[in-house]
């Protein structure tokens, strides 16, 4: 898939994006810097869902302690921040 059927597609998936956000984006794709994104029919709750047990499981194949106070949450974090901000 070529970066601007990419964005496209994303644009798709995303048509509240701010004017500010579309301009970074412009910029982005004009420097060839824009992550490629294909619509894979998942909700954002559903991507959230998948990063999480996938955090999960490799922070356990770590042989982190996710009962930790300090860690319990990160999984969720970090998939908020993937799908909230990152992409």
């Amino acid at each position: 898939m070529l970066a601007k059927e990419a964005v496209i597609v994303r644009d798709a998936l995303e048509p509240s994006i701010s004017e500010s956000a579309q301009r970074v984006r412009a910029a982005l794709e004009e420097k060839g810097l824009e992550t490629p994104m294909v619509a894979n029919g998942l909700s954002d709750e559903q991507k959230r869902q998948k990063i999480e047990i996938a955090m999960r499981d490799v922070m356990n194949t770590l042989g982190l302690d996710l009962n930790d106070d300090s860690l319990h949450d990160t999984p969720t974090r970090i998939a908020k921040m993937y799908v909230n901000e990152v992409f």
